[in-house]
């Protein structure tokens, strides 16, 4: 194998780029937001700051330093109030349960406090926004470098540092700053897709490390159905990153008499339904508490047992979703909210172009085709899939096995970003249905293949103007000087209008107006956030 089949690493030079760009643009967004003008036209916050606090804690904000008590006054808008208000005494109201768990915990570990006052709950939920945006970042980095197609190291690392500088000036922008959980979900997001590619990138069978390889595979599928159930803990939406197991337990389902022969297949089979099952746990547990508070014990604690209870699931998130925030099936497609469709409409193209193209557009990303003639396991549950070597005859054998192992990683890269676009594609259609539609902007935060394709898309447009090499080498996929031409082709004239769905601007002026578009929204956001002002 290659240097691309260790592990990728994070060296000083990408953490020193990554943390220089970070820290600059975290403080051109706090200049913003505290530069904006007044208290903002709603008054929820200085009425939630002058709140009686829980004994032992401090008065109020004003014991904050001033520039602590500015920030946390200017930040602390729309959910960060619920987000704050959760921290700091935990779920009290019904309402209360569409937002984040173990907030409290949280607060008490970070402000080292058993009873942390509103403003230090706020405070705390700055910095621990700050913490993990930037340790998301990094995560990003080392998904990237994983999985970037790119078949040099150092390709492979430009990628991998645009998709993270993507990630620090996401449109997410000031909500990644202030106490919302977007950062804390893109982290643990991101960290299971990172562990999904470490369980599926082709290395020998045999042992490593003292471990057996496919063990170790099987133990990263585990592991990442525990980070993604703590997205889920943390965002309903972090469930959706279940799917990526079940595309492999769907796709096993044909060859699944013959793949249960095998004790090594059974085990990954049964790896693959236990991290779906761990993964979906993040959003029941939750909402089993809550029917357990509400339901179970109402009567014994004097309570009117709520209507949910009865629902089939009785779930208490769709029940204050629909009641208190309107949120259901087209519920949003009010001619009222055409603003807010328009103000999402870039985002959620963005989204889904760049979800359909690791399916239709492979020539963006430098991949195969999803129809190209693949080796795999019967059950399609092993490793990154091997594809049949080429027909070709190089003329050395060094140059054959090159051109094997480019087969190879171009699989890889294919076979991680299919699966990993699947939730980010639901997120598209979710959002555009069910939910205020506004919110997509912030939640496409934690979701990597839109931030890796577009960055990809950036640096194969950057080589295109500098004269440089924008198609793999010879023997990597989608090249023209095989035999797997033909099979190109075919599929290239099958797809054609879904490659032009999946299209995007190729032009380097086009995408770095893309980037530029990302700046000036986050930018103007902050203002408006700090402001009390929408879109939230």
């Amino acid at each position: 194998m290659s240097s691309s089949a260790a592990k990728p690493r994070l060296t000083s030079s990408s953490i020193a780029t990554l943390c220089s760009a970070f820290v600059v643009w975290k403080l051109l967004l706090i200049a913003i937001a505290c530069a904006s003008p007044g208290p903002g036209y709603d008054t929820s916050t200085q009425l939630f700051f002058h709140t009686r606090p829980l004994p032992g804690a401090f008065d109020d904000h004003r014991q904050l330093p001033l520039l602590a008590d500015w920030l946390v006054g200017k930040l602390t808008r729309w959910d960060a109030i619920y987000f704050t208000a959760i921290a700091h005494r935990g779920h009290v109201y019904e309402q209360e349960y569409a937002f984040g768990y173990n907030l409290h915990a949280i607060a008490q570990v970070f402000s080292l406090s058993d009873h942390p006052s509103p403003a230090a709950c706020a405070l705390t939920g700055i910095l621990v926004s700050h913490l993990f945006h930037l340790l998301s970042t990094l995560v990003l980095f080392l998904l990237a470098l994983q999985i970037a197609p790119s078949q040099s190291y150092e390709g492979r690392r430009r990628i991998a540092l645009l998709t993270g500088l993507l990630h620090i000036f996401s449109p997410a922008g000031i909500f990644l700053s202030a106490p919302y959980s977007e950062s804390m979900f893109a982290f643990w997001n991101f960290l299971g897709m990172l562990c999904f590619a470490w369980s599926c990138h082709p290395k020998p069978t045999g042992v490593e490390g003292g471990i057996d390889t496919l063990a170790r595979r099987d133990l990263y599928i585990l592991i990442s159905g525990l980070a993604f159930a703590l997205a889920s803990r943390i965002r309903s939406n972090g469930v959706f990153s279940s799917l990526v197991f079940a595309f492999d337990l769907a796709l096993a389902v044909p060859h699944l008499p013959q793949a249960l022969t095998s004790f090594v297949e059974v085990r990954r089979l049964s790896a693959l339904a236990i991290a779906g099952l761990v993964t979906a746990s993040g959003m029941v547990i939750p909402q089993a508490l809550a029917w357990v508070e509400y339901c179970g014990s109402a009567i014994e604690k004097g309570r009117e047992r709520r209507p949910w209870c009865d629902a089939r699931p009785p779930s208490i998130y769709a029940w204050v979703q629909k009641v208190y925030w309107n949120v259901g099936f087209l519920n949003y497609w009010v001619l009222s909210n055409l603003p807010l469709f328009l103000l999402a409409a870039p985002m959620l193209v963005l989204l889904t172009l760049t979800g359909l193209a690791p399916f239709f557009n492979p020539t963006i990303l430098q991949i195969a085709p999803p129809d190209h003639p693949t080796k795999t396991h019967p059950a399609n549950t092993e490793a990154a899939p091997t594809l049949q070597p080429n027909n070709s005859s190089p003329s050395t054998k060094d140059e054959q096995q090159q051109q094997q192992q480019r087969h190879v990683e171009n699989a890889y890269t294919s076979h991680c970003l299919r699966r990993l676009a699947i939730p980010q594609l639901i997120l598209s259609l979710t959002a555009l249905t069910q939910s205020h539609v506004q919110i997509v902007n912030r939640l496409a935060s934690g979701y990597p293949v839109w931030y890796l394709v577009l960055a990809s898309a950036i640096a194969n447009a950057n080589d295109k103007a500098n004269g440089g090499p924008v198609r793999p080498t010879r023997g990597a996929l989608g090249s023209r000087d095989d035999n797997t031409t033909t099979t190109a082709t075919v599929s290239q004239t099958s797809s054609a209008l879904m490659r032009k769905l999946a299209g995007l601007p190729r032009s380097a002026k086009a995408l770095e107006w893309t980037f530029r578009a990302m700046v000036m929204y986050a930018v103007v956001q902050a203002g408006l956030f700090a402001s009390f002002m929408p879109p939230a």
